[in-house]
């Protein structure tokens, strides 16, 4: 398609985690760093019973990184490639013309499949593994915004 292979389904995988790591283990560092920093424990005058509060700071910093991980991807898939992409030798392209996607369709893109994986978990795993069945190797959220995945090697 487009002159291009499309990838395979574990291209496509292989790509996924090494981003989930790229995004993951920062994010990861900061929450640990934060949680550690402004969380307390504070008891409860009722029953005796200690809970860990956790202030503003802490959702902040996760805010901070859902906001990096919609524009790693959306800014990423749609100009060029992610990481975990690059690495894979693979992109994300429009379907009828083959150059980027931009960012408004990126982020559509990455809305849904998220969507379908943290809202309703089996249309997840269903749209996730599509690819394996789909004849142009799309998955939903593909087809939704007109992409495919293509090799460059």
């Amino acid at each position: 398609m487009l002159g291009r292979p499309l990838a395979t389904w574990g291209q496509r995988a292989g790509a996924l985690l090494i981003d989930t790591l790229v995004v993951s283990i920062p994010g990861a560092i900061v929450v640990g760093i934060v949680s550690a920093t402004t969380s307390t424990t504070i008891m409860d005058p009722f029953n005796g019973n200690t809970h860990r509060y956790v202030p503003a700071p802490f959702n902040l910093a996760w805010a901070v990184i859902l906001a990096f991980e919609v524009i790693y991807f959306a800014a990423l898939d749609g100009q060029s490639q992610t990481v975990g992409k690059r690495v894979l030798g693979i992109a994300v392209r429009a379907q009828g013309s083959g150059q980027p996607i931009g960012f408004g369709r990126a982020l559509g893109r990455w809305l849904i499949y998220v969507g379908l994986f943290y809202l309703l978990l089996i249309p997840g795993v269903l749209n996730a593994l599509s690819p394996l069945w789909d004849g142009k190797r799309q998955a939903w959220h593909d087809h939704a915004v007109g992409s495919v995945v293509v090799s460059l090697k």
